[in-house]
């Protein structure tokens, strides 16, 4: 009996163990010529969902931590403070845009 509990249990755990691996999905960062479209449009609706991790990923590309660290706070704001935050990040990259030309 105990032979047969014991077989069993290396039988479910071998099965449990032998499942592929599931596939990992790659993140797409926002393209750079994107970054501030996308948050203009954060910035009029407030909506952020889906968007988040590929803006931070676009931002930490072109090298822009301080503002990926800003859009990361955009899940614990209120969607007004959303908006006014995007709003703002907007208007510094566009500096920033204009400065390096």
């Amino acid at each position: 009996m105990k032979f047969s509990l014991v077989l069993l249990f290396v039988l479910v755990l071998c099965t449990g163990c032998s499942k592929p691996p599931e596939p990992v999905s790659t993140l797409v960062p926002v393209a750079a010529d994107q970054l501030i479209p996308t948050l203009k449009d954060i910035a009029r609706t407030g909506e952020f969902e889906g968007k988040l991790n590929s803006l931070t990923a676009g931002l930490e590309e072109k090298g822009l931590m301080d503002q990926a660290v800003a859009v990361q706070s955009f899940s614990r704001l209120t969607p007004a403070e959303v908006k006014k935050a995007a709003a703002d990040l907007v208007k510094q990259l566009e500096k920033r845009a204009k400065s390096a030309s």
